[in-house]
């Protein structure tokens, strides 16, 4: 089973809360299919012992990242990169949405995309929306948390709905 990058496990052994971190830093067009396999069939896995879970997936994309062509790796030119970074984004998106009544094993309940360029600075592209949309990720994934285990929320004393 795979070791999550972070989580919220209480009591001890139960996730609650789990956060896949990857990236594609090389051979994107080689790449992300991988990515898209591998997390489908790491949060199948949770899923199977813990359906209640809630699982975040964030990803950093370089577009900078060295393609690989003929056996060879080369830098991308120009916006090379952003149509290959976009068909992943959409595909991301549609394994996103694990919400009332889908709740299909190998989606998740949110992502969070950062797109940087290691060939510029600043390296990180779009840095208000990146921020802005993380903020939107993490409080979907604490909404949706909340929803399934309420109790994790209360306050000392307070009484439960």
């Amino acid at each position: 089973m795979k070791k999550w990058d972070l989580g919220l496990v209480y009591p001890a052994g139960k996730p609650r809360l789990l956060l896949s971190l990857k990236s594609i830093l090389k051979n994107p067009s080689g790449s992300w299919p991988n990515r898209l396999d591998d997390l489908v069939g790491e949060v199948s896995s949770v899923q199977l012992l813990f359906p209640e879970v809630v699982v975040g997936y964030v990803v950093v994309l370089d577009h900078g990242a060295p393609t690989k062509k003929g056996g060879a790796y080369r830098a991308p030119s120009g916006e090379e990169l952003a149509p290959l970074y976009a068909r992943f984004k959409e595909e991301l998106a549609a394994l996103a949405r694990r919400r009332p009544p889908l709740w299909a094993q190998g989606l998740v309940e949110g992502c969070w995309v950062l797109e940087i360029d290691t060939h510029k600075t600043p390296l990180l592209l779009r840095p208000l929306e990146t921020a802005a949309e993380g903020e939107a990720f993490l409080d979907l994934l604490l909404e949706e948390l909340r929803g399934r285990e309420p109790l994790l929320f209360l306050d000392q004393g307070q009484k439960p709905l």
